[in-house]
């Protein structure tokens, strides 16, 4: 149980600063690389389109997953107190989602450094809107005007 705490605050750590191996600094960057040459390898170059389609898939995947460990745990998910195989396959479901995203931008010329320069654009556009209450799917939409950009 430790150890995965552990890989996960490893995994965490990755992510939000990278880690030294010897000289080498390691960056999401590296991991998406690896990711995207292994897929352009194994699954060829111009699928896009069908990356989309299996990302709503593992979408659909990554839902049944965590209502799967809210019924383990008889309430939302938060920070557990224990780990166990429900919340490790709502782990594995968000990878899942997570690299067929990172796969089908990196295929179109998106690098991370990209994504995450749009992503903090998207946060200033999203702080200055007016959102509307959660609707009966659970999740909150922007109030749409003519000032409200995309």
């Amino acid at each position: 149980m430790r150890d995965f705490i552990r890989r996960c605050y490893i995994g965490w750590k990755y992510f939000k600063f990278g880690f030294h191996i010897g000289e080498k600094k390691h960056m999401p960057e590296a991991f998406i690389r690896e990711l995207n040459e292994w897929s352009e390898e194994t699954f060829g170059e111009d699928h896009t389109l069908g990356t989309i389609n299996h990302l709503r898939k593992e979408a659909e995947e990554y839902k049944e997953a965590y209502l799967n460990y809210c019924d383990t745990l008889h309430k939302p998910f938060r920070y557990p107190k224990e780990i166990n195989n429900a919340h490790l396959e709502f782990i594995k479901e968000a990878a899942d989602v997570q690299m067929l995203l990172w796969d089908g931008l990196k295929r179109e010329g998106i690098h991370f450094a990209t994504l995450l320069w749009y992503c903090q654009k998207k946060l200033e556009i999203n702080k200055k809107r007016n959102w509307g209450p959660k609707n009966e799917e659970g999740f909150f939409e922007h109030v749409k005007d003519n000032n409200n950009e995309g």
